[in-house]
């Protein structure tokens, strides 16, 4: 299993632009757990330097390409936002980790 996080951060005084634009792009890319399933939507937290948002899926086998390619692409539409940054990180779950080691992963 391949994780999928998305890291994305913003002003405060951006909050309602960028409301308004996961508002107008929701739409654009549906929901499809074919894809990716999620284990966190939206977790927010408040900093000093504005709003932090986590996203976290577990990418099925095989679909990572698609997977990310849509990510990057729902990410891309925030670009135009100024002091919008936008992080994508990809983890093993242990079990895949421990494989490449070639062990199992104790229970």
């Amino acid at each position: 299993m391949v994780l999928l996080m998305t890291i994305t951060r913003y002003p405060p005084h951006k909050q309602v632009e960028v409301q308004n634009k996961f508002f107008e792009i929701d739409s654009k890319y549906p929901y499809d757990e074919t894809i990716m399933k999620r284990i966190v939507r939206l977790a927010v937290r408040v900093t000093p330097d504005g709003y932090e948002v986590v996203n976290i899926y577990d990418i099925p086998d095989g679909k990572f390409t698609e997977a990310f390619n849509r990510t990057a692409s729902n990410l891309h539409e925030y670009s135009t936002i100024e002091g919008y940054t936008a992080e994508i990180r990809t983890y093993l779950s242990g079990a895949e980790a421990f494989k490449i080691i070639g062990k199992k992963i104790p229970e």
